[in-house]
């Protein structure tokens, strides 16, 4: 059964997701700057949640993902803080509740709830062990989507490939 949503957090996706349509993040800063929504919401006295959400493309391009069914994704990161440590900036990074998680992806993708791939922070294979153990707070939930309509849809084959992707060559280059 779905969460209830506040009204006030429906508007913080909504706002959100405003910004995420005026353009692609495309992995680089000035685009995540320009295009990817940012809020702090507090759901009780002891945590903070940061919610990024962007709209990525090129993933598949780029040698990021093998397959190009995930070329497209809505993308919704959340990191939980201690709230005592104070905002995000400050605090102390802490594992986010199930129930928090939940929350927030139902306030995101209410229709799409079925269609949401979830990946639990550090686990891209490209990090470093060093890299793993910061990202392991993070929590990515994404809704990937069709290349020709950009309508949500669930991809059928891999995304990994285990070889690290070397900048300046394509996925196929760096196998040889």
């Amino acid at each position: 059964m779905a969460p209830e949503i506040e009204k006030g957090d429906r508007a913080v996706a909504r706002r959100l997701y405003r910004r995420a349509m005026r353009g692609w993040y495309t992995g680089d800063e000035r685009s995540l700057r320009r295009y990817a929504g940012k809020a702090d919401v507090r759901p009780s006295p002891e945590l903070w949640i940061r919610l990024l959400f962007s709209r990525d493309r090129m993933h598949h391009s780029v040698g990021w993902w093998r397959n190009a069914e995930y070329e497209y994704c809505w993308h919704l990161s959340m990191s939980a803080w201690d709230a005592t440590t104070g905002p995000p900036a400050h605090g102390k990074p802490e594992d986010i509740p199930p129930e928090v998680e939940r929350y927030w992806t139902h306030a995101f993708f209410p229709a799409d709830f079925n269609k949401v791939w979830h990946e639990p922070g550090g686990t891209d294979p490209r990090l470093t062990p060093r890299e793993k153990m910061r990202h392991r707070h993070f929590v990515h939930q994404r809704i990937f989507l069709d290349p020709e309509t950009f309508q949500p849809f669930v991809p059928q084959g891999e995304v990994y490939d285990l070889t690290r992707w070397i900048p300046g060559l394509t996925p196929d280059k760096v196998d040889r």
